[in-house]
């Protein structure tokens, strides 16, 4: 797939350094040029494979982050991941969804291809975040010739989940807890995927905004769960749906979905392929 953009060809060249430390920047310059290819055998990985996932005709696969960006913390030299092109692109980018531009259907959650992903970083050690999320791009630019760029959206239209007036109904989540059971399965998300949880249903995305500390908490979500039953209802009108949904944040959470509009880093799509083989 490609995008075309406008570049500014015709922009005059940078003019050259002129001071009495010009010789010491381009000295520094030299230095770190010799650095930088070091540098940049740190963010690819040593060896990897991409292999299609094989996935049961109408099945799909949803991961279910459950903490902000980064989406993976690395915990060994190695990295595997059964994923969506989609997902990649989100761990390696530090972005949710709703944030990436023109991806093609085949890369997409629902319904697009999954890669078998099994990469292995150069040395003993496992490497930071901000590593491996340069090693996921340096992959996806190599095997999925991906090409990207960044830009700004003055007014993206978002959800934002704020406290409501009474304050939040839910608490932090404590793994010893014996209240905990099957019967709470959002005991231990954050409100980052509270919001992710909500977003599909929702006209725009939701994004957390309640100024809330970035822990696990206990969310009972019985309403919540019940709204797919009425949206799934093809006789109820879909803002009738939403409406129940946004009721039920507000008065089971103690949340509101707030309608703004925000300005948002988004990642655009210029050019990516399907892996020609596995490989």
């Amino acid at each position: 797939m490609r995008r075309s953009h406008l570049r500014a060809d015709n922009e005059p060249e940078a003019p050259l350094i002129q001071s009495p430390f010009r010789h010491s920047v381009y000295l520094l310059l030299g230095l770190l040029s010799l650095i930088a290819p070091a540098a940049f055998a740190q963010s690819v990985f040593e060896t990897a494979s991409v292999a299609v996932h094989p996935m049961a005709p109408g099945a799909y696969m949803i991961k279910n982050y459950t903490h902000g960006p980064p989406f993976v913390i690395p915990t060994s030299n190695r990295f595997t991941d059964t994923a969506h092109t989609q997902d990649l692109v989100m761990e390696a980018y530090g972005v949710s969804e709703y944030q990436i531009l023109y991806l093609p259907a085949w890369t997409l959650s629902r319904g697009g291809i999954v890669y078998d992903i099994d990469a292995q970083a150069k040395g003993d050690s496992a490497p930071t975040p901000l590593q491996l999320q340069q090693m996921l791009q340096s992959l996806l630019a190599d095997r999925f010739h991906l090409k990207v760029h960044w830009e700004t959206k003055a007014k993206f239209s978002v959800n934002a989940l704020v406290v409501d007036k009474n304050g939040p109904k839910f608490h932090e989540f404590h793994a010893d807890d014996p209240a905990h059971g099957p019967s709470q399965p959002f005991a231990g998300a954050t409100l980052f995927a509270l919001a992710r949880f909500l977003t599909p249903n929702l006209d725009f995305p939701a994004v957390d905004r309640t100024g809330l500390p970035a822990n696990p908490y206990d969310f009972d979500i019985d309403k919540l769960v019940s709204y797919h039953a009425v949206d799934q209802d093809r006789e109820t009108d879909p803002n009738e749906a939403e409406d129940y949904l946004r009721s039920a944040v507000q008065h089971q959470l103690g949340l509101r979905l707030e309608p703004r509009k925000e300005s948002m880093q988004v990642l655009v799509i210029d050019h990516i392929d399907q892996p020609s083989r596995n490989r």
